[in-house]
């Protein structure tokens, strides 16, 4: 009756964390599809993933017949990239092992790794000690394979001052990356309960196992303006890191975490340009003429935003490769279903595949883009915490 007792508290905690990280998730992807509505512009791209894997895209016409065109130019060639969508849920069974779903899911993420398929994108479907859930979205894009793995981050929520989990995070990051794997995200699984809240989560890597490559990570705390945010995004990019991630934890705070890929001589360069509708006289044509510029000068857009101190005015956030001269073109199209993650989603990014375009982001308001004279980590479709300042 007793451990009844507390299985039923533990599903309540559960539902009123998962209810408040839906809540967020929903209110994050409502906004970006207001930032991010429709424009389009135009495509090429020599490209290799965040872990360093190359290959190149031919100038030529879609085989499909059905190829979408730069404006006024000839078909763009289709792009070498497949997209998977899967599901995950498992619900923990009374007296099972709390890490098993964890193990579960990650050895589900390594049999898509076996076979080319790296993680770009999840929404949390169940979280906390009892159930676990995401819908995923992969891409193939490289001849690479990936290996996944899962570590345990302690934090406690009730008094944070315990425990320094920034600190504990940006040395996990580092020995991971000395290792050669990339952070992903926090999972949303709870996989250890003390006094009345979860305490232990779990944190997801990746590894390119055709690349030799190791990273560095550095953090900073949260900017509180978009002019504090491209000083501290252009400071670290001249010294070869870009925006990674902002693990989102209860009561901890929040900080910016950058990555530095050890093999490349790559340098950033990051602008924050006022959204036009931010200001009277605004609309979606000076977006769309935004983005062409910005594209145009080899910022491919990252994310839509309002920092604290901007008084509400919002902010367009853009990253360069300032070693390269690459040109970023887009298109948007209206959601295939849901704004979440869907096999709508992965199909409509196939059949844009086929057009020569790449999936960048937001499932309720789906972008596309191209790169032309490009290499690099920029140039394909990007893990979903280099979009957001939440993960």
């Amino acid at each position: 009756m007793v451990a009844r007792r507390r299985e039923s508290a533990a599903r309540r905690r559960e539902h009123t964390y998962s209810y408040d990280r839906l809540r967020h998730e929903m209110k994050a992807k409502l906004f970006a599809s207001l930032m991010l509505s429709l424009f389009a512009i135009p495509v090429g791209c020599t490209n290799s993933d965040s872990e360093g894997n190359r290959g190149t895209v031919d100038p030529g016409h879609d085989g499909g017949g059905g190829g979408s065109s730069p404006e006024g130019g000839t078909p763009r060639a289709p792009v070498d990239a497949t997209y998977k969508f899967t599901k995950f849920f498992q619900e923990r069974a009374s007296g099972e092992d709390v890490a098993k779903r964890v193990n579960d899911f990650v050895a589900a993420l390594n049999t898509d790794g076996a076979a080319g398929y790296r993680y770009i994108d999840g929404a949390e479907t169940g979280g906390g000690i009892v159930t676990f859930g995401e819908d995923v979205l992969l891409v193939k894009d490289s001849a690479s394979t990936y290996t996944y793995q899962a570590l345990p981050l302690r934090f406690d929520v009730v008094s944070p001052s315990t425990i320094d989990v920034h600190a504990e995070l940006l040395q996990q990051m580092k020995t991971q990356g000395a290792a050669g794997f990339v952070f992903v995200k926090i999972l949303a699984a709870g996989l250890e309960q003390g006094d009345g809240r979860a305490s232990e989560f779990a944190t997801l890597y990746r590894k390119d196992n055709g690349s030799n490559a190791t990273y560095d990570y550095t953090s900073a705390p949260f900017p509180k303006t978009s002019t504090e945010y491209e000083s501290l995004g252009n400071a670290q990019g001249a010294n070869g890191f870009r925006y990674w991630a902002s693990p989102l934890m209860a009561n901890q705070g929040q900080k910016l975490y950058f990555i530095k890929d050890a093999s490349s001589d790559a340098k950033y360069a990051v602008r924050a340009l006022v959204d036009p509708r931010s200001e009277i006289g605004g609309d979606d044509d000076a977006v769309k003429a935004q983005f062409r510029d910005q594209g145009a000068q080899g910022y491919r857009v990252q994310l839509g935003f309002s920092f604290e101190e901007d008084r509400g005015r919002f902010s367009v956030l853009y990253v360069k490769d300032t070693t390269q001269a690459a040109v970023f073109e887009y298109e948007s199209l209206s959601p295939p279903g849901t704004i979440f993650v869907t096999q709508e989603l992965a199909d409509q990014a196939n059949a844009q595949a086929r057009n020569g375009l790449r999936y960048l982001r937001e499932p309720g308001s789906p972008i596309y883009f191209s790169a032309r004279q490009c290499t690099g980590p920029l140039c394909l479709t990007p893990t979903e915490s280099e979009l957001t300042f939440r993960n």
